[in-house]
Order: C-alpha cells, then structure tokens, then sequence
C-alpha cells in the first residue's frame, strides 16, 4: 500500500468515528421511567452514571501495546527485507 492511500483511509476512518459520535452527543436521552412504589422518594431520580475509569484505562494500555508490537514487528521485518 502506498501513504497516499494509506492517509485516505486514516481520514475517512476518522471522519466517520467524529461524524457518529455527533450523532450520539446530539440525540436526548429518553425520559427515566418512573420510580417503584414504595422507594421513598417524590418523583424521579436522575440515574448516576456507571464508571468508565478503569476499563478505559485497561483497554487504552492494551491497544497501546499491541500497536508498538505491531509498529516493532514492521520495523524488524523491513530491516529482514533490507538485509
């Protein structure tokens, strides 16, 4: 593959991730159904979000991981070709 090719893939990967992930920023969110009887509370709630932290971090690590070995292995390689 060529980098020209290579750089028309990359933007049009990135135009599409921020494209959708405007489409999900700009929808409502739906309006929370109403409380159980007997939860001693008048009315609803706002929900709490559930934490993202750890996971996040955990996946970011890995992913960050794997493309330095990927990066390490096309290096090694290039360097066989060369040799």
């Amino acid at each position: 593959m060529n980098k020209l090719n290579i750089r028309i893939r990359f933007f049009l990967s990135a135009l599409c991730f921020f494209a959708l992930s405007q489409v999900a920023i700009a929808s409502d969110p739906l309006e929370p159904p109403p409380p159980p009887g007997g939860h001693g509370s008048n009315g609803n709630q706002n929900p709490l979000g559930a934490p993202i932290d750890g996971g996040l971090t955990i996946f970011l690590a890995f992913a960050a991981a794997y493309s330095g070995r990927e990066w390490y292995k096309g290096k090694r390689e290039k360097l066989n070709e060369v040799e």
